[in-house]
């Protein structure tokens, strides 16, 4: 009996569990399998009044005197109480609403199966239902009343769930059986206890009557029960585990958090050093309006001012081919051979928008960050030094925490009269680099 509080209520649980999920961790450190374990269903017991009907009794007689005492003793209101509450447990659990008897599904949703097993368990091998089906031989054909046949179905029955449980605590009868009166003499008329050959059960059975008997390694006891209906063939033996478990819960409670008892790997990122300066060079492709695609080369210093913002300053030198008039008309020259260097620098505030990882095969990752560029500086091209804006779009990926990759694509924009008419020109460049933080 539980006493339920005012903000709690009852529920009916499945007690078998379900299967744990394992996550297997490869030599490459990389998780292979990942799985999500839902809870067991919970069914909410409905709460009924139980009541009676008014007694009304004499508290006095004008010759015993006072006779409330002698009055009560002839009415037993426990024992009313107990039989309905009985009869309402045994409709919860064997009734036409019960979900927790009844054949077993081993398909559709795992979370609709009234069990679930394991996924190496051949379900073939488990009873169908949580019921004990009592066959003959033929394995067709339902036994005809209770008899040692019973029995050795009980114990095949608890042998069938061997293994299938999480806890290691395997189903075994405890030897309990409920079943109608009439239905336990049909034990002993199974039993021929004459003959020459000594029977040890029928012996047992002569002694001790037929409410008990040692059979098949349990000790069995046969319990009458009056509620039960005769006329169905049908008896209920007690095992050491069962289908459901009745708890109460506080309805407004935060439901249970069960966190995962996983070692978790020790995984080294790189990071960059705590002064925030980065140095390097690199080397790629210019494009030079009017004057083709050409070699460059450069060096460049960067300043990480937060997470996010960094400062950065540029110095690269190139060399002007031939423009598009000199190769159709090879006796013009436009530009001194001094005259095609092409150096610039810059000071740039850049900004990382997009940090993430990239993979190379199954077992490496690099830690990147996708960012933009914008500054001004310094051209110096056609012996003339023009004032110039860029901007530019790259990428940094950390290959240890000390030394990084950069690929860039920048434009540099300044004006330029160099064909006589004054216009803005794009020198669009392409650079792969390394750098150190130091």
């Amino acid at each position: 009996v539980i006493n339920l509080k005012d903000d709690e209520r009852p529920i009916a649980q499945r007690a078998t569990k379900q299967e744990v999920a394992i996550t297997g961790v490869g030599g490459d450190g990389s998780p292979h399998m990942v799985k999500i374990s839902l809870d067991p269903d919970e069914t909410l017991i409905p709460l009924g009044y139980l009541t009676t009907d008014i007694v009304r009794y004499r508290k006095v007689d004008i010759y015993r005197g006072r006779v409330v005492d002698p009055a009560l003793a002839t009415i037993n209101l426990s024992y009313d109480f107990g039989q309905k509450l009985d009869g309402q447990v045994q409709n919860l659990l064997i009734g036409s609403a019960s979900t927790f008897f009844g054949p077993f599904s081993f398909v559709g949703k795992r979370a609709n199966w009234s069990y679930v097993a394991h996924s190496r368990i051949i379900t073939a091998n488990l009873p169908p239902s949580n019921d004990v089906i009592c066959l003959l031989q033929d394995n067709v054909t339902p036994v005809n009343g209770f008899g040692f046949q019973v029995l050795a179905w009980i114990v095949d029955y608890s042998a069938r769930w061997d293994g299938a449980f999480q806890d290691g605590v395997n189903l075994k009868p405890t030897g309990r059986i409920l079943l109608p009166p009439g239905h336990i003499k049909n034990i002993a008329q199974g039993i021929f206890p004459s003959g020459a050959t000594r029977n040890k059960i029928a012996d047992e059975l002569m002694e001790q009557g037929w409410f008990g008997v040692h059979y098949l390694g349990v000790d069995w006891l046969f319990v009458p029960d009056n509620t039960l209906d005769p006329t169905v063939m049908a008896c209920y033996p007690e095992f050491n585990k069962k289908p459901v478990q009745v708890s109460v819960e506080d309805p407004g409670a935060e439901p249970t958090i069960v966190e995962p008892q996983v070692t978790r790997r020790e995984v080294k990122t790189p990071r960059i050093k705590a002064k925030d300066f980065e140095m390097g060079a690199y080397f790629g492709a210019l494009s030079i309006e009017d004057f083709g695609t050409n070699p460059v080369y450069g060096v460049r210093a960067a300043y990480h001012v937060t997470e996010d913002f960094f400062l950065e300053g540029f110095l690269a030198r190139s060399k002007a081919g031939q423009s598009s008039l000199e190769e159709v008309f090879p006796a013009i020259t436009v530009l001194s051979n001094s005259g095609r260097q092409f150096t610039y620098y810059d000071l740039d505030v850049g900004y990382n928008i997009l940090p993430g990882e990239v993979f190379l095969g199954r077992g490496r990752a690099f830690n990147t960050a996708l960012y933009v560029t914008a500054g001004m500086g310094d051209v110096k091209f056609a012996q003339q030094d023009q004032f110039a804006l860029n901007f530019g779009v790259g990428t940094r990926i950390l290959i240890t925490d000390w030394l990084a990759l950069h690929l860039d694509v920048r434009d540099h924009v300044f004006e330029s009269s160099l064909f006589g008419a004054s216009k803005n020109v794009h020198n669009i460049e392409g650079t792969v680099g390394l750098t150190t933080f130091f």
